[in-house]
């Protein structure tokens, strides 16, 4: 048994794949098995495709250890590789993200491959959204889909939370849940941060974890902020980036507003859309009240209708109302 180290490299573009193969045939004409790399060859035709045996081994272990050394993070991040998992029969998947072209063709590749930050790839989920019908099916569908614009079609997740319970099981359900309002299930991120490590990795972790509160971990977003380009790219940058400190980026909020339609889909518009203006859009809290309970340590914004049903559960009238 032969135990090889290859390389599979694009005749019209020169984008290149690093795979192992285990074979009785050193010249046979097995080309890899990654997602890029089997999408690349239907698309090109395997003629325009030539293999080269990088390394020999007798054994699977040195293969291995050649791979993870050649195919390293550095490496999946490069925007002529067809890799996009680190090498070594770890089959990693770190930092990397399903994503589609303009055609609608679905890819995997790495979060800092240029295609994805330049926006020519785009998150393959863009423009959809899971709901559910009258009886409970769920469905992804566009955003623009008749059946979502006309509320036939609802948000899963509509009214619900993800909360979790005292042997920290997670589960969904419904807002008004008298177990989620008596305290007895708690929202799973409560208490917990998105962190960021030297080598840039992200992870959650409780408040009080000794690393966060040491200034080891800091937040993901410390020191950041989300602005857009004169594109309407949006993306997050240092605050200290001379870029925004001059006002060639914007902040991505700046000038808009979060509103609903009669629907009750939310969007976000320009404050001086005339949809806005004249009515047809409002704020996304009108005629809604601000109410609390102490006891819980919780607060909520609900429908006005409702407040006498969340009084009699122990909730208080806040002081705010919303007219927007």
């Amino acid at each position: 048994m032969e135990y090889v180290v290859y390389k599979v490299k694009n005749k019209l573009n020169n984008m290149i794949y690093i795979g192992v193969h285990s074979t009785e045939n050193i010249n046979d004409s097995y080309m890899g098995s990654g997602t890029n790399i089997k999408s690349a060859i239907k698309e090109y035709g395997k003629e325009n495709f030539e293999k080269e045996i990088l390394y020999n081994f007798d054994n699977k272990e040195d293969m291995l250890l050649k791979e993870y050394e050649l195919v390293d993070k550095e490496f999946i991040k490069r925007k002529d590789t067809y890799n996009i998992i680190i090498g070594g029969g770890t089959f990693l998947v770190n930092d990397t993200l399903a994503v589609k072209d303009s055609n609608g063709y679905i890819y995997c590749v790495h979060k800092e491959d240029p295609r994805y930050l330049s926006k020519e790839l785009i998150p393959v989920n863009t423009g959809m959204i899971v709901v559910k019908d009258k009886n409970k099916n769920n469905y992804q569908v566009s955003l623009t889909d008749p059946r979502y614009l006309s509320g036939e079609l609802v948000p899963v997740r509509k009214n619900t939370v993800s909360v979790k319970d005292s042997n920290g099981i997670n589960l969904q359900v419904d807002c008004t849940d008298p177990r989620y309002l008596s305290g007895e299930l708690t929202h799973i991120n409560i208490n917990k941060i998105a962190v960021i490590d030297k080598d840039l990795n992200t992870f959650q972790i409780d408040k009080t974890d000794p690393r966060y509160l040491s200034g080891e971990l800091s937040g993901i977003t410390k020191g950041k902020v989300s602005v857009k380009d004169s594109k309407g790219n949006t993306f997050m940058t240092e605050i200290t980036d001379h870029r925004y400190l001059s006002g060639e980026l914007k902040h991505t909020a700046k000038g808009n507003i979060t509103v609903k339609d009669s629907n009750g889909i939310f969007h976000v518009v320009d404050k001086n859309d005339p949809r806005y203006l004249s009515g047809e859009l409002t704020g996304p809290n009108k005629g809604k009240i601000f109410i609390y309970n102490s006891n819980l340590r919780k607060n909520k914004i609900i429908k006005s209708n409702d407040l006498n049903h969340w009084i009699k559960l122990g909730w208080i009238k806040g002081r705010k109302t919303f007219k927007d």
